[in-house]
């Protein structure tokens, strides 16, 4: 080969991979090959002992005293144990999709803005494992729509950080929503038998 042949493939050599390190640095960093959201979360289940949902409507408070779970909110109603832990077993293994957003102007739009907005759509969960240590303050906002493969898919934010992910895993139809739903229907039991409870004693005291 002569000189001139070799400078030529040289050259091409240099733009092909020029072009390929440019293309690459172009290239938009959204993707994540799925990762925990929060890894080490499910080594951790057993040292909980709080956890809070809440939106702008209504928020229900579950206290793990000793053995037994309670709605703090509601004179420590009990609560059921599956409720909690299908939640905490949710979370921990939901899995990042993609970075999203990090423009606060979007964050109403996928559902993640923070609960001071009064406009608010979303659910906001704290997981606590002691009175200092917060494991989890994640917003959980809209349901991705048309999501593949039957995975359930929801943009959320982490309390305090800008920028908003695209996750999988079970958050609403059997995840956190309901089981705040859940929650609230035992707050509204215990509200029914606490009414019942001032009744009798009314009629008691004629």
């Amino acid at each position: 080969m002569n000189t001139r042949n070799i400078l030529i493939a040289l050259a091409t050599v240099v733009v092909v991979f020029t072009a390929w390190q440019t293309s690459r640095e172009k290239a938009p960093a959204t993707s994540i090959h799925s990762e925990n959201l929060y890894p080490g979360l499910v080594d951790q289940i057993n040292d909980v002992t709080g956890l809070t949902i809440r939106s702008t409507q209504a928020t229900t408070e579950l206290s793990r005293k000793r053995d037994k779970w309670v709605v703090a909110n509601r004179d420590n109603y009990p609560a059921t144990f599956a409720n909690v832990k299908n939640i905490l077993l949710n979370i921990a293994n939901t899995t990042v999709v993609e970075r999203k957003t990090a423009n606060p102007e979007r964050y109403a739009q996928i559902g993640v803005a923070a609960l001071d907005d009064t406009d608010s759509k979303a659910t906001l969960v704290d997981i606590t494992g002691g009175p200092d240590s917060t494991l989890v303050s994640l917003l959980i906002g809209n349901e991705r729509s048309a999501s593949q493969l039957n995975a359930r898919q929801y943009y959320v934010r982490k309390s305090g950080e800008a920028g908003a992910l695209l996750v999988e895993g079970e958050l609403g139809g059997s995840g956190c929503r309901e089981r705040r739903n859940g929650a609230r229907a035992q707050s509204d039991d215990y509200g029914r038998r606490r009414l019942g409870h001032r009744r009798v004693e009314r009629k008691a005291h004629g």
